[in-house]
C-alpha cells in the first residue's frame, strides 16, 4: 500500500476528542490504555479498514506537540519496536525494553507485514514545523541496516507530508521517515497510533 492519505477524515467530533487529549499532555508522550482503546471508536475507523482490507486492532499510541519551545528531530529510521503483554524468550524476538511498565521488542519482520501506523494531524504541518517526510516505497524493502537506510536516502528522493488538520496518513509499518526540527513557534500536533490485522504469533499477545 504504501502510503493513503484521508485529506479532511477526521470528523469534528474526532477531533475534539484529540484536543482533549492533547491538553492533558505536555511534550512526546504515549497514550494510556484506556485512551488507546477509545481510539477504535473514532468515526474514521472504518475508512481505515476499508483501505487495508481487514479488521484493525490497535496496539500503541504517541502523542507528538513539537513547536519552537518543544522541539526535536529524528534522522531517517524504521520503528521496529512493538508492544507485548509478556516478555517471552523466542527466536527473533530481540531488543527488550520496559517502556511505562510495558514490555516492547523488536519481532521478526513478518509481524511488520500485517501493521501500519497512523497519523491524526490536529494542526496545519509543513517543513517549517516539522513535518514528517517519507522514503516512497521504501517498506517495500524490509527491515534495514543503519546503512542501508543511509544508502536509501541517497538514492530516494524524500516527500514531506504537509497536512492540515483534520487529515490523516496511512503508512505501512517499515516505511523510512524522518522529522526535522521546527522553526516556527506554531504547534505541530499529531497523534501516532499503530495498528496491526491480527494476533501475534504464539506465545505472544498484545497489551489490551
Amino acid at each position: 500500500m504504501g502510503r493513503v492519505w484521508l485529506r479532511g477524515g477526521l470528523a469534528p467530533s474526532d477531533l475534539a476528542k484529540l484536543e482533549e487529549i492533547f491538553a492533558s499532555l505536555a511534550g512526546k508522550q504515549r497514550i494510556k490504555p484506556d485512551v488507546l482503546a477509545s481510539l477504535s471508536q473514532f468515526d474514521v475507523h472504518s475508512k481505515i479498514e476499508d483501505l487495508v482490507a481487514s479488521s484493525l486492532k490497535t496496539v500503541r499510541a504517541v502523542a507528538f506537540y513539537k513547536s519552537k519551545e518543544k522541539n526535536w528531530s529524528l534522522g531517517w529510521h524504521q520503528d521496529r519496536v512493538i508492544p507485548v503483554a509478556k516478555r517471552h524468550l523466542s527466536e527473533g524476538y530481540k531488543n527488550w525494553t520496559l517502556k511505562a511498565g510495558v514490555w516492547h521488542c523488536e519481532p521478526p519482520e513478518d509481524v511488520f507485514r500485517g501493521m501500519y501506523f497512523v497519523r491524526f494531524h490536529l494542526d496545519a504541518c509543513s517543513s517549517r514545523n516539522g513535518a514528517m517526510e517519507v522514503l516512497p516505497a521504501s517498506h517495500r524493502e524490509g527491515v534495514l541496516s543503519t546503512s542501508k537506510i543511509r544508502d536509501l536516502s541517497r538514492t530516494v528522493s524524500g516527500e514531506t507530508c504537509h497536512a492540515n488538520p483534520g487529515d490523516i496518513l496511512v503508512l505501512d509499518m517499515l516505511t523510512v521517515h524522518r522529522s526535522g526540527p521546527s522553526e516556527t513557534k506554531a504547534a505541530r500536533r499529531c497523534l501516532r497510533v499503530d495498528y496491526a490485522t491480527g494476533p501475534l504469533p504464539f506465545p505472544f499477545e498484545w497489551p489490551l
